[in-house]
């Protein structure tokens, strides 16, 4: 299952979280996997699983971020400067949060390897 996991973060790494911004939804499936799997987790799975919550919780952040920016986007108009200033609030939270996801990634599979290579 850590696997599965790993496989959609590395995913969501590689793919999504590269650019400081971008419109692409991350992928929140294992989330949903690892909460209801986390009773049968073995114990040394267990010791993933306080990282592996911290980021699917910055993917569900990121994401509702995302959607908020596009509700913004639809109502921007150029008589108005309130929605594009909120607007560009929004982007900027959404290139810090994905930066702060990446970073906790990057610590995480780094963690992984290290104890891989044990």
């Amino acid at each position: 299952m850590l696997n599965i996991l790993q496989d959609e973060i590395n995913n969501n790494l590689n793919n999504n979280l590269q650019n400081k911004f971008s419109s692409e939804y991350l992928s929140t499936l294992g989330g949903e996997v690892l909460r209801v799997k986390m009773g049968i987790l073995a114990t040394h799975q267990k010791e993933h699983l306080s990282y592996l919550i911290k980021i699917y919780g910055q993917f569900n952040n990121i994401n509702k971020a995302l959607s908020d920016y596009v509700k913004l986007e639809k109502i921007k108009t150029s008589r108005t400067m309130g929605p594009l200033l909120l607007q560009n609030e929004a982007r900027e939270k959404i290139v810090q949060l994905r930066s702060s996801c990446k970073k906790d990634i990057e610590k995480y599979l780094k963690k992984v390897s290290g104890q891989n290579s044990v």
